[in-house]
């Protein structure tokens, strides 16, 4: 969502990044680096709403990328459920007819 607006924000206002595609992680990285700024208040406010957004966006992906990592952890060291059937296991064969 932050990577959304972050984009909607770049394409409103002038900030130096062409957001007509989808940004790249290294473009998001990029804005977190910028800093302040002698310009109009407009631009200075909105360049500072994109590096929060796109801090936020690190962050998460981060954050998402910690919990897949420990999801796929618990999924392997859980043992399958006790109400599975030989036939839940067995490939898929049709019934005489």
């Amino acid at each position: 969502m932050n990577v959304n607006a972050l984009i909607a924000l770049l394409r409103a206002h002038d900030l130096g990044v062409d957001a007509r595609t989808p940004l790249v992680p290294a473009q998001i990285a990029a804005i977190t680096r910028w800093r302040e700024r002698q310009e109009q208040m407009e631009l200075a406010i909105a360049r500072e709403e994109a590096v929060r957004l796109a801090r936020r966006a690190l962050e998460v992906t981060t954050l998402l990328g910690a919990n897949q990592k420990r999801m796929t952890e618990l999924i392997q060291q859980s043992p399958p459920p006790r109400c599975w059937r030989w036939w839940a296991l067995a490939p898929f064969q049709s019934l005489p007819s």
